[in-house]
């Protein structure tokens, strides 16, 4: 094969799913960057709608309006240095990276995903962002519904008691206090979401590697699923995967 072949083959496309607080955005951004992968979080589209639909005035329970939104969205990832793995996000035409995780679209964003309306607006959009490869996205329902195609499919998952421990850690760290019991609380109440939900529920992908996180570092876990793409596919890290 010649070496202008060898830049047309068509990279490898990285699913890690999993529930909430299982690591998988930590994770998806360490192996992208050992990698040199585009890092893609689904739940950016669904922040992208609650945004809209906040900054339009409208109710983010109105499912006909947020399926409008949703099929206008227009999103685009852009990485802010060479090299980076975190992108800024843009959405149409407008710069909202950190607007998308204030309280009030967090608030919003749950509600919004849960449509099916929602769902089946931004699918199309959500794999044109994956078909060229060279993709670790993160999310939901990546290897089940939005990529089931993919390479390589992982599924983090954690016990509920450990999610919430990290997600108090994470919120202590930024805010200076949390409360655990809420935290706890607020999983329990999305697994069931999640889990319940009539389109597109959580679940295992077929032929994914289930990876239990509870006692593993996200260094651990990327150079488990690096390790299992190397075997699988053959591809070489971009750089060391001996994370520092």
């Amino acid at each position: 094969m010649s070496s202008d072949e060898d830049k047309s083959v068509r990279r490898p496309v990285i699913t890690i799913d999993g529930p909430v607080g299982a690591g998988k955005t930590t994770v998806a951004e360490l192996v992208s960057s050992a990698l040199g992968f585009l890092f893609v979080d689904t739940g950016l589209f669904y922040r992208a709608v609650a945004w809209l639909m906040l900054r339009r005035g409208l109710d983010p329970g109105d499912e006909t309006a947020a399926a409008e939104v949703a099929s206008g969205l227009d999103l685009e990832l852009k990485r802010t240095v060479p090299g980076a793995v975190r992108q800024m996000v843009v959405i149409n035409g407008i710069e909202a990276t950190d607007e998308l995780y204030s309280p009030e679209v967090e608030s919003a964003v749950s509600i919004v995903a849960r449509s099916p309306k929602v769902r089946k607006a931004l699918l199309p959009k959500q794999r044109a962002m994956l078909r060229s490869g060279g993709v670790v996205v993160a999310g939901r329902d990546i290897g089940t519904v939005i990529w089931p195609e993919a390479e390589l499919k992982a599924y983090l998952d954690a016990s509920v008691a450990e999610r919430a421990r990290r997600k108090y850690d994470e919120r202590v760290h930024t805010d200076g206090t949390a409360d655990y019991d809420e935290i706890l609380g607020l999983l329990q109440k999305r697994d069931r979401i999640d889990s319940g939900r009539e389109v597109s529920p959580l679940r295992i992908p077929e032929g994914a590697e289930y990876i239990d996180t509870d006692e593993m570092s996200a260094e651990a876990v990327a150079e488990v699923i690096i390790g299992s793409l190397v075997r699988k596919v053959r591809v070489k890290p971009a750089k060391s995967i001996a994370f520092d």
